[in-house]
């Protein structure tokens, strides 16, 4: 030990101590170091005492605080790629000798790794998403998701897999922020997140003649129950050819059926409007048009031809034409949205989708 005789740690000038200390690459970022062992001679007046500290950086480890092994016993909250050691031998006499040797550290070759990272998600409207945690360790593992919905005002906390799956996204999950507390089979455990899943419209096309491409598009409202006073609808990049082809029908969760627009507009292209359809908004869109273009416009709903009934699996007629009837609702459940082009000649889309507000 350098400096044995000449390093005096005690005002009295004794014990004569010195020490080596040593860092060791252990390879593999929060790894746990679970114990040190060692054998040593120690005659009366002597001592040998051994401290480590860790770090996922090496030039952090000055600035952790040293933790006092004993021999043998488990270490706890030792965590980090790179272990620093110190031995030290102490005597009170230069006549006693301590002695160490066969000094050994371990470690938990499985614990947490990865870059322990929840990568934010990213997915259309009408597919899945998965939240999927950047983090390996000891098996088996447990995984503690939490879901901040947008909409909701209380996390929900659930028990899962590795995996986090959102089925048929839409815009009521945009926003939706999760977290998931991993833990290993050696009781180590990581906080990832929050990430956020942000959904993007996806466009409904509109054929020719017959159903949307999704028909019926869909919004799922969950959490608690509730009741509305109103509900607004919105169908963002509305474009057709010849919009008095379309109707357009609103299902609630509820089962009530209520045409947003059917024969309006009469023979005017419409391209790249926005329509907000809810209860007292003024007038309903114009029977022989137009409906304005690359612009908002505000409609009550409108049936200029109600005795047709939509093709399965809209249910069948008779259809409301006041929003009003769905004040009071519960809005939890599945909305369903049916757009049919119901005369041959002219297609169109709703490029952004359709989204429904709740007051």
């Amino acid at each position: 030990m350098t400096g044995f005789n000449n390093r005096v740690v005690n005002p009295t000038g004794k014990p004569l101590e010195g020490w080596w200390r040593v860092v060791e690459d252990g390879q593999l970022a929060r790894r746990r170091w679970t114990d040190v062992s060692w054998t040593a001679t120690t005659p009366a007046g002597t001592a040998v005492l051994v401290a480590v500290r860790a770090a996922d950086d090496r030039t952090a480890l000055a600035g952790r605080p040293f933790v006092a092994a004993a021999n043998g016993v488990a270490l706890s909250g030792v965590r980090g790629r790179y272990l620093e050691i110190r031995a030290a031998l102490r005597r009170n006499s230069t006549n006693a000798v301590p002695v160490l040797y066969d000094l050994t550290v371990r470690g938990e070759s499985s614990g947490l790794g990865g870059s322990l990272t929840l990568p934010d998600v990213t997915a259309y409207e009408a597919t899945d998403a998965v939240f999927v945690p950047d983090v390996v360790g000891a098996q088996p593992m447990t995984w503690e998701w939490t879901v901040y919905p947008a909409w909701a005002m209380q996390p929900v906390t659930t028990m899962g897999g590795p995996t986090l799956p959102f089925t048929n996204v839409d815009h009521f999950d945009d926003a939706t922020q999760v977290s998931v507390l991993v833990t290993e089979a050696t009781g180590d455990s990581v906080l990832l997140g929050p990430a956020t899943l942000r959904v993007l419209p996806s466009p409904i096309g509109i054929p020719s003649s017959g159903p949307a491409s999704r028909y019926p598009a869909t919004i799922t409202v969950e959490g608690p129950p509730f009741n509305v006073s109103e509900v607004w609808v919105c169908l963002d990049g509305l474009s057709h050819a010849n919009p008095d082809d379309l109707d357009i029908l609103l299902v609630s969760p509820r089962s009530k059926k209520v045409m947003l627009m059917s024969d309006a507009g009469g023979t005017n292209a419409v391209t790249n409007a926005t329509l907000f359809f809810y209860p007292g908004s003024g007038s309903p869109p114009p029977d022989a048009g137009p409906i304005p273009s690359n612009t908002q416009s505000d409609y009550t709903a409108s049936n200029y031809e109600p005795g047709e009934n939509l093709p399965a699996p809209a249910p069948a007629a008779p259809y409301s034409v006041d929003l009003s009837v769905l004040a009071g609702d519960n809005p939890i459940g599945e909305w369903k949205l049916y757009i049919h082009d119901d005369r041959a000649g002219a297609s169109g889309t709703v490029a952004r989708s359709w989204k429904l507000v709740f007051y």
